[in-house]
């Protein structure tokens, strides 16, 4: 019995290495995207990491096959694993974007998009902190969460102003601009980045009820309501 509940173990542990690593594709994905949009020349590196995470996410799901030891751990993490792969997928449709486009947008606009990658790059490089954290330290999880939903949602407001709205705020754009589908999609894995964020703090509350700081958070938020 004892051999048994190791070996689970061991698996849980190669199962939150593997989650882990798979987290840490996005950031450095973006990062080269960022250089190969930066200079318009194919970068191989892509190529690479989309293997990568091929790789990463098809031994993450035959360990999650083999490793039920508790119900409860083993959806939250799937959920977690889903989250950041959501990640990954609108990352990789974003390079197909900038790609097809490229020729189609004013310099200027192109030049802004790629800007934001770079600070996407950054954004995904907290996930992957926040998620590595997660499995080391409760408070550092935390306050990287913290700090990725606010690097996040300063990206997606510079998106906002960038495209969506003129000065008066009236909307003035088409859904088939190749700025909008291009915002629209770094948006929408900015908010999966967010997503991931909001379900480490969730799996911090289910599994540390005697978490302090996410105790002391939840009484100041009771009288303040």
């Amino acid at each position: 019995m004892f051999n048994r509940l190791l070996g689970f173990r061991s698996i849980q542990r190669k199962i939150e290495e593997k989650i882990i690593q798979l987290s840490f594709i996005p950031g450095k994905y973006f990062e080269a995207l960022y250089v190969e949009c930066s200079t318009k020349i194919h970068c191989h590196t892509l190529d690479i990491l989309e293997v990568e995470e091929k790789n990463v996410r098809s031994e993450l799901l035959a360990l999650m096959k083999e490793g039920q030891v508790d119900t409860k751990i083993e959806i939250q993490k799937f959920q977690l694993f889903e989250r950041i792969n959501g990640v990954s997928t609108k990352s990789k449709e974003i390079r197909i974007l900038m790609n097809e486009y490229v020729e189609k947008m004013a310099e200027a606009d192109y030049g802004r998009l790629v800007k934001l990658l770079k600070k996407s790059s950054e954004a995904g490089k907290l996930m992957h902190n926040s998620v590595k954290s997660l499995y080391d330290n409760y408070d550092e999880a935390i306050q990287t969460v913290e700090k990725l939903i606010k690097c996040c949602e300063e990206i997606i407001n510079d998106l906002f102003e960038f495209r969506f709205c003129n000065e008066e705020g009236q909307c003035e754009y088409s859904f088939e601009d190749p700025e909008v589908l291009i915002g629209a999609s770094i948006r929408s894995s900015l908010q999966d980045m967010i997503n991931v964020g909001e379900k480490i703090i969730n799996m911090i509350k289910i599994f540390s009820y005697n978490h302090h700081q996410l105790k002391a958070k939840g009484e100041t938020d009771k009288v303040q309501k």
